[in-house]
């Protein structure tokens, strides 16, 4: 709400634009690690077996 008091627009266009912000930011982030991964800079396998090897510890 503070931004939206300092810049004098609405709270919804405040929000808008935190999610907009959210959403390029997850795009970029999926687009820089597609083309890591072309270069073979980074093993999808690798990835995998991390990310399941997180899953299985977070989950009780």
């Amino acid at each position: 709400m503070g931004y939206a008091r300092l810049c004098g627009v609405r709270l919804w266009q405040v929000l808008l634009g935190y999610i907009a912000s959210f959403c390029a930011l997850v795009v970029t982030a999926m687009a820089i690690m597609v083309l890591f991964a072309a270069a073979g800079i980074i093993s999808q396998t690798q990835l995998e077996q991390n990310m399941q090897r997180w899953q299985q510890v977070t989950t009780p």
